[in-house]
C-alpha cells in the first residue's frame, strides 16, 4: 500500500495476519502496563535537545520523519524560541496507538510530546508536539 499524505508517499509492506495479532497484543500490553518506553524517552530527550540547540537530530528519525522535519522545521523553530528554555519532561500515560504521552515544561509555557513506536534499527517513526 501507498499511503499519500502531506506531499509525501509512505510504503507499507503486506503482513501475514499473525503479525498484526501480535503488534495488537504489543499494544495492549504496553497501554496496561501503562509505563513509559525508555529508549523512546531517550531518543525524546535527544531530539529536545537537538531542537534547543538550534537543529533536529536526523540521526534518530526513520526516512519519513526526517522528511518531516526538513518541512516543519521553520515552524519547530519558532516554536522553540516562544517556548524559551527546556526545563522538564514527564511521563503521562500510554495512548490508545501504543504512543507514550509526555507533559513538557519549557521557560514559557508547556506542551505535550506524543513518541510513536520505533523501527527495527531503532529509529524514531513518529513524534509530535502540541503547545
Amino acid at each position: 500500500m501507498v499511503l499519500h499524505q502531506n506531499e509525501r508517499e509512505q510504503l507499507f509492506n503486506r503482513v501475514d495476519a499473525s503479525v498484526v495479532k501480535e503488534a495488537e497484543s504489543e499494544i495492549r500490553r504496553r497501554i496496561d502496563e501503562n509505563k513509559p518506553d525508555m529508549e523512546r524517552q531517550t531518543l525524546l530527550r535527544r531530539e529536545i535537545d537537538a531542537e534547543q540547540n538550534g537543529a533536529p537530530d536526523l540521526e534518530i528519525m526513520s526516512p519519513s520523519l526526517k522528511s518531516a522535519a526538513d518541512q516543519q522545521w521553520p515552524a519547530i523553530q519558532d516554536t522553540n524560541r516562544r517556548l524559551g528554555k527546556f526545563l522538564s519532561l514527564e511521563f503521562l500515560h500510554v495512548d490508545q496507538r501504543g504512543w507514550d504521552i509526555y507533559h513538557v515544561k519549557y521557560e514559557h509555557g508547556y506542551g505535550i510530546w506524543s513518541v510513536g513506536p520505533l523501527t527495527g534499527d531503532h529509529k524514531l517513526t513518529g513524534i509530535t508536539f502540541m503547545h
